[in-house]
């Protein structure tokens, strides 16, 4: 499985995918309308990837699916994301299986 980023907490330290991030930057920037590009851009997804993280230093909790929705509504409102953070982990999905986004 592919990550956006990871911590650890003896030393407190978050690691982020850059390379992941950047790649899922550049796909959205071909295939988000203009008005959307704002939360797709690198910096954007790497804030809320760090908030991600940041919520399980700070609780402790690394794993388990209430740890996840707490990092992931911590990280929303963190970062004034619009939308779930869930919505990139989908694109990163479809990223790392090498699939396209298409219109029918």
């Amino acid at each position: 499985m592919i990550y956006f980023g990871e911590c650890s907490h003896n030393p407190s330290v978050i690691r982020l995918n850059a390379g992941i991030i950047r790649q899922l930057s550049e796909l959205m920037n071909q295939w988000a309308g203009e008005s959307e590009r704002q939360w797709f851009s690198e910096d954007k997804i790497l804030n809320v990837a760090a908030a991600h993280e940041l919520y399980h230093l700070i609780e402790h909790h690394v794993h388990g699916p209430a740890a996840e929705l707490g990092a992931h509504s911590f990280a929303r409102q963190f970062t004034g994301l619009p939308f779930s953070p869930l919505l990139y982990h989908v694109l990163l999905s479809h990223l790392s299986k090498g699939e396209g986004f298409k219109y029918k």
